[in-house]
C-alpha cells in the first residue's frame, strides 16, 4: 500500500507541474511525441509499464534496469507526407550501479518550398529536429525502480535554429502479484526552445500505464493500457496486446483512443539467437486516414 500511495503522490505532483507549465508560451516540437520502437508502436504505444528494451529510454527510463544485457536498437520510421524519423539507442546494465542508456533521435522534414509574404516562389529549404538523450535507472527496492533521462534538443528551420534542454523521470512497480507492472512517467519537461524572440514550449506529457504478463503454455499474452495527458490536450488512452510464442515470434495489435497520431496499430516481431547474441526484428503499422500510413522497422541486438 505504501508503494501505491507513493505512485498516486507522484502522479498528482506531475499533473500539478504540467498545469503550472501550461500557463505561458506555445507548444511545439511535436517530433518528441512520435513513439519509438516497432514493438511498442505495434502495441498501440501502451508501453510505459513495460519499457523493457532499448526503446525504454523514450517510454519510461525506470524500465531500463529490467534489461540485464547490453542492448542496441535502431528504428527507421517512414512517417507522414514524405518525412522520416530515425532513432538509435543503446543500454548497458551494471548490476551494482544500475543501467545506463544513450539515444539519438532525428526527424527530417525533407525539402520544403520557400515562399515570400506575397506567395512568390523562393529558394527551397530544409528543416530538422534532433535530440540526444542520456538515461540512468536503478532499483530502489526489489519490486520498485526509478529512472531519469536528460536531453539536449536542437531544431533548425532554414537558417534559424534553437537549442533547449529537457528531461523525463519515471517509476516502475512490479506487483503486488507476479506478472503485473505499473509505470508512471513525466516526459519532456524543460526549458523549451527559443527561436529569435519566440519561445516554444516542450510538449510535456504525464503518462501512466499498467500491463500483465499471462503465461499460457507456449504463449505469453501481454495486455497493456496507457493513459496520457499531453500539454494543451485532452486525456488519451492507448490499448495494446502482444502474443509471444516461445519468445521467438510475436504478434501485436493496439488502438489509440482520441489520438491525432492514428488509431489502429499492428505489428510483428521475430527473435533469432545467433552465436552469443540475440537478433530482434520488429515491424509496426499505423493508419492515419487521409494523411497516409506509417511504417516502422526496428533492428535490435542483445548480448
Amino acid at each position: 500500500m505504501k508503494i501505491i500511495r507513493l505512485l498516486l503522490t507522484i502522479v498528482s505532483l506531475c499533473l500539478f507541474i504540467q498545469t503550472a507549465y501550461a500557463q505561458v508560451g506555445t507548444t511545439g516540437l511535436q517530433f518528441l511525441q512520435i513513439g519509438v520502437g516497432a514493438r511498442a508502436c505495434g502495441m498501440g504505444e501502451a508501453f510505459s509499464s513495460l519499457s523493457d528494451d532499448a526503446s525504454g529510454i523514450y517510454w519510461n527510463p525506470a524500465g531500463l534496469v529490467l534489461v540485464e544485457q547490453k542492448e542496441f536498437l535502431f528504428m527507421h520510421n517512414e512517417w507522414l507526407e514524405g518525412t522520416r524519423y530515425e532513432f538509435l539507442s543503446g543500454i548497458i546494465h551494471l548490476s551494482k550501479l544500475g543501467s545506463f542508456g544513450v539515444a539519438l533521435t532525428y526527424f527530417d522534414y525533407g525539402e520544403m518550398e520557400g515562399r515570400d509574404e506575397f506567395g512568390h516562389h523562393m529558394v527551397d529549404f530544409s528543416a530538422y529536429d534532433f535530440a540526444l538523450s542520456l538515461s540512468y535507472s536503478r532499483k530502489i527496492k526489489d519490486d520498485f525502480s526509478a529512472g531519469i533521462t536528460g536531453k539536449i534538443i536542437q531544431s533548425k528551420i532554414e537558417t534559424e535554429s534553437g537549442t533547449g534542454f529537457a528531461g523525463d523521470i519515471g517509476v516502475l512497480y512490479q506487483g503486488p502479484f507476479n506478472g503485473l507492472q505499473i509505470g508512471f512517467v513525466l516526459q519532456h519537461f524543460g526549458t523549451g526552445l527559443k527561436y529569435v524572440d519566440e519561445v516554444t514550449k516542450l510538449p510535456m506529457t504525464v503518462r501512466g500505464g499498467i500491463s500483465y504478463t499471462l503465461p499460457l503454455n507456449m504463449i505469453n499474452l501481454i495486455p497493456a493500457v496507457d493513459v496520457l495527458k499531453e500539454l494543451d490536450a485532452d486525456y488519451k488512452t492507448n490499448i495494446g496486446l502482444e502474443a509471444n510464442l516461445m519468445n521467438r515470434i510475436a504478434l501485436r495489435g493496439g488502438y489509440k483512443v482520441k489520438s491525432s497520431q492514428g488509431g489502429m496499430t499492428a505489428g510483428l516481431g521475430i527473435v533469432q539467437k545467433i552465436s552469443f547474441f540475440q537478433l530482434k526484428i520488429d515491424y509496426a503499422y499505423g493508419g492515419y486516414g487521409d494523411l497516409g500510413n506509417s511504417h516502422r522497422v526496428s533492428l535490435g541486438v542483445a548480448f
